[in-house]
């Protein structure tokens, strides 16, 4: 899967989550259901104390397995 998500990417999706607690369930679904994810944590360079998490990542994934964790919520503007 990654291999062809190299060779010819895939879609991106951003959707908002309401709190931390929500990025968290994110992160864990993702981990229980074996998509790729990645907890990132801001480095603090700005108004952002460091070590907050800002973003969860999925995938590369098929697009029935991510949306079934993202699918409620909604899409950033």
């Amino acid at each position: 899967m990654l291999e062809r998500y190299l060779r010819e990417g895939a879609r991106k999706i951003v959707v908002a989550a309401p709190h931390l607690e929500g990025l968290r369930r994110i992160y864990g679904e993702a981990a229980e259901s074996g998509i790729i994810s990645c907890m990132v944590r801001d480095a603090g360079h700005t108004e952002i104390p460091p070590g907050t998490v800002t973003v969860v990542g999925l995938g590369p994934g098929t697009r029935s397995e991510i949306d079934s964790i993202t699918s409620s919520l909604p899409l950033v503007k």
